[in-house]
C-alpha cells in the first residue's frame, strides 16, 4: 500500500464518517414520529440513488462491466450485516439520546483492529492496541458507564451494531480484492431493500408529513453515499487502521445533538473527545 493510497484512505473514511453522522441524525428526527421498518424503508429506497450513479459512471469507464460478483455469497452476508447494522443502530437511537448511542458504538473500531489482525492478516503492533484502548477510555468518560442510561436494551442494541459494523468492515475490506466499490454498494442496498420489504409486508405504512418525507430523503441518500465512501475508503487502506478514525463521529453527534436536540454535553464529554482525537491522530498517523 503506498502512502499517497494511505492518506486518500484516511480523508474518504473521515468524509464517510460526516456522511453516516447526517444519516443518523435524520434518523434520530424521524425516530418516534414514524415506526423503525418505514425509516429502514426510505434508507434503502433513496440510497439507491447515488449507487446508481455510481453504476453508471463505472459502466461508462468499463466496456466490459458486470453486475456479476465474484464472490455472490460473501456480498449477501455484508448485505445483512449492513442491514442488521442500520436496524440496530436505528432502534437504538429510538431509545437512548443520540449522543450516548454514536459513543457507545464507538467501541467498533477495537473491533475491527481485532478483527483486521485474525481475519486479514494485517500487521499488528502493540502500540496501535494502545492507542485504540486510549481511545475507548475516552469513550468511557464520554458515556460515563455509571451515569443514567435510559435502556439497558438500547445499550446492548448499540453494542451489537458495533460489532456487526467490525464484521461487516472486514468483508468489505477483503471483498475489495475482487469486487469493485459499485458492485459492493449495489449488493448491500439490494439486500438491505429485500429485507426491508419483507418486513413492510408484516407492519401497516404510516402517512407521512412533506418535512418527514424531506427528511427520509437526505437519510437514504446519505446512506447510500456514506456506504459507497466506506467502500473505496477500505479498498485502500487498512482495517485496523481505519477504523479508529470512527471516533470522530462523536465530534458530529456532540455538534448535532446540540444544534438539533438541544442536548447538552457533559464536562467529562469535552475530556473524553479529546482523548478520543487524539488517539484517532496517533494510531493513523504515527508512522513510526
Amino acid at each position: 500500500m503506498t502512502v499517497q493510497k494511505a492518506g486518500s484512505a484516511v480523508y474518504i473514511y473521515l468524509l464517510s464518517v460526516l456522511v453516516f453522522s447526517i444519516m443518523d441524525t435524520s434518523a434520530k428526527h424521524l425516530s418516534g414520529q414514524i415506526p423503525l421498518p418505514q425509516i429502514l424503508a426510505m434508507r434503502a429506497l433513496f440510497g439507491f440513488i447515488p449507487v446508481l450513479l455510481l453504476l453508471v459512471l463505472e459502466q461508462r469507464k468499463q466496456n466490459n462491466f458486470t453486475l456479476k460478483s465474484n464472490r455472490f455469497w460473501w456480498q449477501v452476508a455484508r448485505g445483512i450485516s449492513v442491514a442488521l447494522i442500520v436496524a440496530t443502530f436505528f432502534a437504538a437511537l429510538s431509545l437512548l439520546p443520540f449522543a450516548d448511542v454514536v459513543g457507545i458504538t464507538l467501541i467498533a473500531p477495537l473491533f475491527m483492529m481485532i478483527s483486521g489482525v485474525v481475519f486479514l492478516g494485517e500487521s499488528f503492533r502493540l502500540t496501535n492496541f494502545f492507542w485504540c484502548v486510549l481511545g475507548l477510555l475516552g469513550v468511557l468518560l464520554i458515556i460515563r458507564p455509571g451515569g443514567e442510561m435510559h435502556s439497558i436494551i438500547g445499550v446492548f442494541l448499540a453494542i451489537l451494531s458495533a460489532l456487526l459494523y467490525a464484521l461487516s468492515a472486514t468483508l468489505t475490506r477483503a471483498l475489495s480484492a475482487y469486487d469493485s466499490s459499485a458492485i459492493t454498494s449495489l449488493y448491500s442496498s439490494v439486500i438491505l431493500s429485500l429485507l426491508v420489504l419483507t418486513w413492510l409486508a408484516f407492519e401497516p405504512w404510516q402517512p407521512m408529513s412533506d418535512l418527514q418525507l424531506s427528511i427520509g430523503v437526505l437519510l437514504g441518500m446519505a446512506g447510500g453515499l456514506g456506504n459507497i465512501l466506506l467502500v473505496v475508503a477500505f479498498s485502500l487502506g487498512s482495517v485496523s487502521r481505519l477504523g479508529v478514525l470512527d471516533y470522530t463521529a462523536y465530534i458530529w453527534a456532540l455538534v448535532f445533538g446540540y444544534l438539533l436536540f438541544a442536548e447538552q454535553p457533559h464536562s467529562w464529554a469535552l475530556v473524553g473527545t479529546c482523548l478520543v482525537v487524539y488517539a484517532g491522530y496517533r494510531v493513523t498517523f504515527d508512522r513510526q
